[in-house]
């Protein structure tokens, strides 16, 4: 079985979405919204 290796982001500020490619050696705490600018993070457990 394949891993899925992209994700779509959707931004819950200002609906923006993007699919970005997922780091296969590492967990990415944080993403910066291309439509608005605002940091997301993961909920707690959630990497």
């Amino acid at each position: 079985m394949d891993a899925l290796l992209t994700s779509t982001i959707t931004c819950p500020g200002c609906g923006h979405r993007e699919t970005e490619q997922l780091p296969v050696d590492a967990c990415q705490y944080f993403y910066d919204c291309k439509g608005c600018g605002t940091v997301l993070r993961p909920k707690a457990g959630g990497c």
